[in-house]
């Protein structure tokens, strides 16, 4: 019986580790998302958001300046 304890002791603290490398990881990965772009921070909105930027500078008319900001946020 006390085997069977410590055996259950023993994964309890591996899953608790595991649980805490993945609470880190995912702070880490929301942390760079917002790095992204302020509106496009998701992974799975940056192809949204660099269509919409092209787009923009595709059908609008624009100076230099913002170009270059446009073509900065992608």
């Amino acid at each position: 019986m006390k085997n069977n304890s410590d055996e259950r002791k023993r994964i309890y603290a591996i899953v608790e580790d595991l649980n805490k490398e993945i609470t880190d990881a995912e702070t880490k990965k929301a942390k760079h998302e917002k790095k992204i772009h302020k509106t496009y921070n998701k992974l799975d909105l940056l192809d949204k958001g660099i269509k919409e930027l092209e787009r923009k500078l595709q059908v609008t008319s624009t100076d230099g300046k913002q170009e270059k900001e446009i073509i900065k946020e992608m």
